[in-house]
């Protein structure tokens, strides 16, 4: 089998990674040869516990799931999956044949089921119709996704991002944090300037949240001068001076309005899991709180520095 790998045409042709789950290390072996020769990226796991936990770190487009396993079988890895925000597809790999265990298999949710010992080409031919298939879907789901005017997650992309992550911190014990931000003066820059001003505002602090959040973190603008930002794995310390360097990226952006060239500023409010709440209503009601605390704050130190003026 694996010199047969050898043979198969690079059928990949939009990059996918798969997630190979079996207890037997040989068939991860020759299944992880034969995917990386026609050009797929590889992960593996020995149980289901392992691939829980690689699928909700990582982004899998696929999963080759053995139904017989120690501790965690493949139904009960599928049942967890399918509780999952945006799970990858799945096809059952096993050694058993018999109708209901293909038919609990397809009911479940998978998308086909391959008894063992399988013929490489099949199974290549089958994934790549499967993978182009979620490539298709995924540049359809991403643009659905996304704020058109700025490129960050929309609400309802924020909202589903919220969860997933909350459900992934509860079950590994992670601090999260949530910021919340809200520009100063939109409206008044839509008065005065125009909306075309006001929409060059928005832009110009997301520019900034996009250039200050690493890799994992996840920014979205949720309403019309609402933005917000989940930072997994981020301790309250962590989460304080993230915000500091998004304010100070923030107020070095600019924009113009009337001729003139104008920097942005934000009121900001933090909300960390699980100290201030456990549930995503909890952490935004306590971040927006947070938030306009800040913008009182804001206010009183303008009006005590005109005072002095």
């Amino acid at each position: 089998m694996v010199n047969a790998a050898m043979n198969l045409p690079k059928m990949n042709e939009g990059g996918g990674r798969i997630l190979v789950v079996d207890d037997d290390p040989d068939i991860r072996k020759v299944l992880t040869i034969l995917l990386k020769a026609v050009g797929y990226q590889v992960d593996i796991a020995e149980d289901g516990d392992i691939a829980l936990e690689i699928i909700e770190r990582d982004d899998i487009d696929l999963v080759l799931l053995d139904v017989t396993m120690p501790r965690l079988g493949g139904f009960e890895v599928m049942e967890r999956m399918n509780a999952m925000d945006d799970p990858p597809v799945v096809i059952f790999l096993t050694a058993q044949g018999a109708r209901d265990d293909r038919l609990q298999g397809l009911f479940s949710g998978a998308i086909n089921y391959i008894t063992k010992p399988f013929e490489p080409a099949e199974l290549v031919a089958q994934i790549s119709s499967v993978m182009k298939q979620r490539m298709r879907l995924e540049k359809a789901q991403k643009v659905s996704r996304r704020d058109a005017l700025t490129g960050l997650w929309n609400r309802l992309a924020f909202d589903q991002g919220l969860a997933t992550e909350l459900a992934r911190s509860s079950r590994y014990h992670h601090a999260m944090a949530l910021a919340m931000l809200d520009a100063d003066g939109l409206k008044m820059v839509n008065d005065t300037h125009g909306h075309a001003a006001g929409d060059d505002l928005i832009k110009a602090i997301s520019r900034a949240i996009i250039a200050t959040c690493r890799g994992t973190d996840r920014g979205a603008r949720i309403g019309g001068d609402e933005f917000a930002v989940i930072l997994p794995e981020t301790e309250r310390e962590a989460a304080t001076r993230f915000l500091e360097r998004l304010s100070v990226a923030i107020e070095a952006e600019s924009f113009l309005a009337g001729g003139m060239t104008l920097n942005p500023a934000c009121s900001m409010g933090l909300a960390l899991f699980p100290d201030d709440g456990r549930d995503a209503e909890a952490l935004k009601q306590h971040a927006d709180a947070a938030l306009y605390q800040h913008k009182r704050d804001r206010r009183k130190e303008r009006t005590a520095m005109q005072g002095r003026s």
